[in-house]
């Protein structure tokens, strides 16, 4: 398999993925707008259990599903509370709080290409190797 099929094959089961978690929940009548906050806590934890740690891939995302899922218990017990267009914007202020700190806080990389953007680098960098 070509690493642009399978390139293409990966994305299409992340936005399946994606398109359940939100369909679920609207099913049951709850509109939640913080999906994409989630992916991004389970994103960073697992590129850097992967590049810190030196786990592999296979044990870190995991671990960074653990490490979301934590995440989300802490932040359900409050907005799960809420009801109707109040859980929508709790859930959508939630990605934009998960949003604004990888952007600015100086630990997760702030706007000095350290940190996140290291490990995204290192990611890039991980797959030019392999398609020469």
């Amino acid at each position: 398999m070509s690493g642009y099929l399978e390139g293409v094959l990966v994305l299409l089961a992340v936005n399946v993925v994606f398109a359940y978690g939100g369909l679920l929940p609207l099913a049951a009548g709850q509109l939640n707008l913080g999906l994409a906050g989630f992916a991004a806590i389970g994103a960073y934890a697992s590129a850097y259990l992967s590049n810190v740690f030196k786990l592999s891939p296979l044990i870190a995302i995991p671990f960074a599903g653990i490490v979301a899922g934590a995440v989300a218990l802490i932040v359900a017990v409050p907005v799960l509370r809420t009801r109707g267009i109040y859980l929508a914007l709790a859930t959508f202020a939630l990605g934009q709080i998960v949003q604004a700190i990888i952007l600015n806080l100086e630990v997760v990389g702030h706007r000095r290409r350290t940190g996140l953007a290291v490990v995204c680098n290192a990611f890039r960098n991980r797959g030019d190797r392999g398609s020469r």
